[in-house]
């Protein structure tokens, strides 16, 4: 038993040197020198806690970049107030005005929910006197600023990853009085020109800045019965060309006069609107009178 021990012993001493061995170098003399660390060629020293590079990728991501708005076909620039269903979708703000605006998600067709977003505001082709403050939104126009005058209002999400934009159209209510949103309050009789009781008025006459306009008897959320595009002439003319949304009356007369009288009415002379849908109502006149 002994013997054999030793034997053993002996074998692992063997494989033992034969591994030193493996891991040095013998010099001149035949004495056995540790390699150096430039000698030691593939080996890699790895501190404790050193992080794989799997995980160096992952943490590389910069923190700063801000993530992107979903749904972002569903977003708009819209003002912080909106009155009446959208007719073009474009912006309009009077000459010497302001308007604040934001970014916001049409929900339900006709709701606008504001959008939670580092957004910066910037103006293209903007006339000289129109500037935007780029944190919050607040779009100022100055009096001097043409009618008709038109540029472009840019929201920049995520350090300019998204880019939203918008027509703006400036107006000025001296040039063109009808801009607003109308309710129909009576008509003119034909020949005689009268006024006239309207049994079932037009409840919303929107005329944009950009030339749209819109007619509905009964305004419900974005419900619009017809939309159009206007002109306006000299003398007070004035021309409209109707396009079917729900409800295009037939026997329209779409080339007359308009007037803002004292009582600041819009008097539209020799224009027919058309009668409103499902209603027994089918005297043709010749005008209508609106209030804002």
């Amino acid at each position: 038993m002994n013997a054999a021990k030793g034997k053993r012993l002996g074998i692992v001493a063997i494989a033992m040197a034969l591994a030193a061995l493996a891991c040095s170098s013998l010099n001149a003399d035949g004495q056995v020198v540790e390699p150096t660390v430039e000698e030691s060629e593939g080996i890699s020293i790895i501190p404790e806690n050193e992080p794989t590079p799997e995980e160096t990728a992952t943490n590389s991501i910069d923190p700063q970049v801000e993530p992107t708005l979903e749904e972002a076909l569903d977003i708009s620039i819209v003002p912080q107030s909106i009155d009446g269903p959208p007719v073009s979708g474009h912006l309009q703000i009077e000459a010497g005005g302001q308007l604040e605006l934001r970014l916001a998600r049409l929900v339900c067709c006709v709701f606008f929910e504001s959008v939670e977003a580092n957004v910066a505001w910037s103006l293209v082709d903007e006339p000289q006197d129109a500037e935007i403050d780029p944190q919050s939104g607040l779009l100022t126009v100055g009096e001097g600023v043409t009618n008709g005058s038109t540029f472009t209002v840019i929201a920049s999400v995520a350090s300019g990853q998204q880019v939203f934009e918008e027509q703006v159209t400036v107006f000025v209510l001296d040039e063109n009085p009808l801009v607003g949103i109308w309710t129909e309050t009576a008509q003119l009789a034909c020949e005689v020109y009268e006024e006239i009781t309207v049994e079932d008025p037009i409840g919303e006459l929107i005329f944009s800045a950009d030339g749209s306009m819109s007619v509905t008897w009964q305004p419900f959320e974005a419900y619009i019965d017809y939309v159009g595009e206007y002109k306006l002439g000299e003398q007070g003319a004035i021309t409209f060309n109707p396009r079917s949304v729900n409800y295009q009356p037939g026997n329209m007369d779409n080339a007359g006069t308009y007037l803002i009288d004292e009582q600041g009415r819009l008097v539209l002379r020799d224009i027919w609107l058309g009668v409103p849908p499902y209603s027994s109502a089918a005297t043709i006149n010749c005008g209508h009178i609106f209030t804002k």
